[in-house]
């Protein structure tokens, strides 16, 4: 739920990467990406903070004591998937609206795969791995979500680099005008 929300926030950025590229502005798109990928940083330190007064909130919320050391214990590592899932957000909205899909595409397949066979290392400590339970599920899907944010990352620097747009410009200036607007454009969507 935490990170649904901060996902909403993101996804002002299709405005922004879209018009940007209609009207042929490539420098304009990046800008807005950088600023995606700042604004992905900026609320992972709350949205981190929240998810660690929701652990804390669990033991009081009637779950069975069976299974409350394993919800703390996914819950505890899940949350470092926030940082990967915002920043592969942040590419993913930046490469669509550009009409660039394919790099999602292969990273969702890429990483639903290698979610399956981490479950099956980590969950059921096959191949020597410890068995996991819970935890190991949590892993999986840290370890998926980094996946679809390398990938993505990779796909947009191979972007970057064939359009020479990193090259003397002033896309990594921080913006507080374009961080006001994705948060504009985007706090509807989180709150939806």
């Amino acid at each position: 739920m935490i990170a649904l929300i901060g996902i909403g926030l993101l996804l002002g950025l299709d405005y922004f990467v879209s018009t940007a590229f209609g009207a042929g502005d490539l420098k304009q798109c990046y800008h807005a990406l950088v600023q995606g990928l700042y604004l992905s940083v900026l609320m992972t330190v709350p949205f981190t903070a929240l998810s660690y007064i929701s652990i804390a909130i669990v033991p009081h919320a009637g779950i069975q004591q069976a299974v409350l050391p394993d919800a703390i214990a996914y819950m505890e590592i899940v949350t470092w998937s926030l940082l990967p899932v915002f920043l592969g957000t942040t590419l993913r909205r930046y490469l669509q609206s550009r009409n660039i899909v394919v790099p999602f595409t292969f990273a969702l397949i890429l990483a639903n795969l290698v979610n399956g066979f981490a479950n099956w290392l980590l969950i059921f400590g096959n191949l020597g791995f410890p068995a996991l339970g819970a935890a190991g599920a949590a892993w999986a899907t840290f370890f998926s979500m980094l996946m679809i944010f390398l990938a993505l990352l990779i796909s947009a620097l191979v972007v970057a680099k064939q359009e020479r747009a990193l090259l003397g410009t002033s896309i990594f200036a921080f913006g507080k005008t374009m961080l006001a607007k994705l948060l504009k454009l985007g706090f509807p969507a989180a709150m939806h």
